[in-house]
């Protein structure tokens, strides 16, 4: 079982590509967010910024006037505790919206599929 930290998060590193911004370099800059392994990114993440990472999402305190952290701590918990951080980048491309098919009722119009009358339905 996997130890987790007091923040309820675990301090394990995932499977598959992840940093501890502690010890691995910064990465490339096609990684543009980042949130702590297991950590819901609309709840909090780091969004790369001129000059470090901005903590952003609904959990953030007073994100307006807190300055940019360095990649160092951007794995730093409300605990002190350094964990594994995961690529979020996705999160911050908007999804496409479709418009909307609205079709007035009775103008609908189905082909009729005819069987012969050998044919089971």
């Amino acid at each position: 079982m996997a130890d987790t930290c007091r923040c309820h998060l675990p301090l394990d590193p995932p499977i598959g590509v992840h940093w501890l911004p502690w010890r691995d370099p910064e990465p490339g800059l096609h990684v543009l967010a980042v949130a702590l392994y297991d950590e819901e990114p609309s709840f909090l993440r780091r969004v790369r910024v001129p000059g470090g990472w901005h903590t952003e999402g609904c959990g953030a305190a007073h994100p307006e006037a807190t300055p940019p952290k360095p990649w160092q701590e951007v794995g730093r918990c409300w605990d002190g505790v350094e964990h594994p951080v995961v690529d979020v980048t996705a999160f911050l491309v908007p999804k496409p919206e479709y418009p909307s098919i609205v079709v007035p009722a009775g103008k609908v119009r189905l082909p009729l599929q005819h069987r012969n009358g050998h044919e089971r339905l």
